[in-house]
């Protein structure tokens, strides 16, 4: 697909959007030629887009303000967030290596700053989408230890598949999740029971249409493919290893989180454990309590990405720390962060659901 194929599918199917609506376009410099494409498209169904530019040399001074700075909420931009129909986010750094030499706290920080802008948009159903491809860079990959090409292919086969049949899978496994009490997760490593509340699953097929804005699903990823529910804050007892995580442009191998009446009591990596530790840390509100549950229902893209993006891949469980507003949970927080475990036996009240990269409701 090229750029101006998937922009145009970006604004007139996925976020829907007309004439006279106002929309933010979050651009990196390695993301400005999709941005482009964006802006014709948008003007192209008569909608106006202001675009916002960051760089990674930005990033470096970013990384050396003060966190005080950092926490202070952008008036300006809070007070756009009336005007705004939806937002589409880009992606970035280009070169993960800008986290090198800065703590972890100033994401954190900043997220504390941001977060009455968030809330702003999730009470105002301000439609979102997450665009994959400006995560997919050659230096990013390398930093990581991954194929590029196979990457970003794996990211243009996703965006492919039929919004229609994600929706018809995801309403299934979305009306499992619905009536379930209790869900088990196993595999190597794994055995973590987590508790329903019947609360409203979202569904994200790659369309944000009213019935979605009616429940609060405002947000998608494209490609999409993940259903997701804010479970029982307090019922996560066991453990869920993950193959590999990305935390601050560091790969944590052989990633464990051990949970005891849903708080995050333990975690431990192979390498870089350190890493999520200072970003945790440095983080507040409820950030080791579970905060959400999703399952992926993809059938074309690929875990190859060693845990960025790869919760959509189809019978893979991600699991979130922290706010779970956006799903209807209870966890007001700044702090939002998840895993994904590819590949995992997925049973719900004893009724198996996923198993070995399959979705089988």
């Amino acid at each position: 697909m090229e750029l101006q194929e998937i922009s145009e599918q970006v604004v007139q199917k996925n976020l829907r959007l007309a004439a006279g609506d106002h929309v933010l376009i979050m651009s990196w410099e390695h993301t400005v030629p999709m941005a482009e494409a964006l802006i014709a498209a948008c003007f192209k169904v008569g909608a106006l887009p202001l675009v916002t530019l960051f760089t990674d040399n930005a990033w470096r001074a970013f990384a050396q303000t003060p966190d005080t700075v950092l926490r202070q909420p952008p008036s300006p931009l809070l007070a756009a967030y009336d005007h705004f129909a939806a937002t589409i986010w880009l992606g970035g750094p280009k070169d993960p290596a800008v986290f090198e030499g800065a703590s972890p706290s100033k994401m954190n920080a900043w997220n504390e700053g941001m977060k009455p802008v968030w809330d702003k948009a999730r009470e105002r159903k301000i439609r979102s989408a997450f665009i994959a491809l400006g995560q997919a860079t050659a230096e990013r990959a390398r930093q990581y230890g991954i194929d590029n090409r196979a990457w970003q292919d794996s990211i243009t086969d996703a965006l492919s598949v039929d919004p229609t049949e994600l929706s018809a899978v995801g309403q299934r496994v979305a009306n499992v999740l619905r009536e379930a009490k209790q869900v088990r997760i196993t595999g190597p490593g794994t055995d973590l029971t987590i508790n329903l509340t019947g609360r409203q699953p979202h569904v994200d097929d790659g369309i944000v249409a009213e019935p979605d804005l009616a429940i609060g699903a405002r947000s998608i990823n494209l490609p999409a493919g993940s259903v997701s529910v804010a479970p029982d804050e307090t019922s996560a007892n066991g453990t869920i290893a993950f193959p590999f995580a990305a935390v601050w442009g560091k790969v944590l191998p052989d990633f464990r989180w051990t949970f005891r009446d849903g708080r995050l009591t333990a975690f431990s990596a192979r390498e870089n454990e350190n890493t999520f530790r200072m970003f945790l840390d440095s983080a507040t509100g409820a950030k080791d309590q579970l905060g959400s549950l999703s399952i992926g229902i993809n059938p074309r893209a690929k875990a190859v990405s060693r845990g960025l993006g790869e919760s959509i891949v189809e019978g893979a469980v991600g699991v979130g720390l922290g706010a779970n507003k956006e799903l209807g949970g209870k966890l007001d927080s700044s702090f939002f962060w998840s895993a994904t475990l590819p590949g995992a036996r997925v049973e719900v009240d004893g009724r198996v659901i996923a198993e070995n990269g399959r979705v089988l409701v």
